[in-house]
């Protein structure tokens, strides 16, 4: 389906109307509806159009990242959290200081990714009696947790506006969001 307007036009409309003071004489001269008028200005409300495209680019951006994401399924607790290349040493180096801080678990599970199915990794699961549990192709309901962890970390936190201004971060979050955006920030330099 092809959109009706690219982001620069939905700015100068959105600035057209910001002139105007009357949003309602905006919405009948371009034949859009209300709930369209306002999702734009809240999306897009006081950006200029190089702001816009560096946004779609930052998103696009964010929707490559990996991130290995370890979940406790009993606490519920995020163990892990690593932007990285997600290859089955480095899986095993993370499962290895996880194992550390809390101790062994009976299994893990995961998706049928090559990173879980590599066998270094099988290996190492099966030398530290630690039984795998793939789920089902097609079935992320069957990792649930992780699943919901994973929507919810997008939403919450890549989708945010801090994600693209860092400067404006406190704490945890300047410390989740600085190494993301600087990797972004290098993809989109290429």
């Amino acid at each position: 389906m092809k959109k009706r307007f690219t982001e620069e036009q939905i700015v100068k409309i959105l600035q057209e109307a910001e002139r105007s003071h009357t949003d309602q004489e905006v919405i009948r001269k371009h034949n859009i509806s209300d709930t369209t008028f306002y999702r734009w200005k809240k999306l897009y409300g006081g950006m200029g159009v190089s702001e816009v495209k560096r946004l779609k680019e930052l998103e696009a951006e964010n929707a490559k990242l990996k991130i290995l994401v370890v979940v406790d399924e009993y606490t519920r607790e995020c163990l892990a959290l690593e932007e990285a290349s997600i290859r089955a040493h480095h899986l095993i180096d993370t499962l290895s200081r996880l194992m550390t801080l809390h101790g062994r678990p009976k299994f893990i599970r995961s998706d049928n990714g090559p990173e879980f199915t590599a066998k270094a990794l099988i290996e190492w699961l099966t030398d530290n009696q630690i039984g795998p549990a793939f789920i089902k192709p097609g079935s992320p309901w069957q990792n649930a947790y992780v699943e919901s962890f994973n929507g919810k970390f997008r939403d919450e936190c890549l989708s945010r506006e801090w994600f693209l201004q860092p400067q404006r971060c406190t704490g945890h979050d300047r410390m989740l969001a600085a190494p993301l955006q600087s990797r972004a920030a290098s993809q989109l330099a290429r």
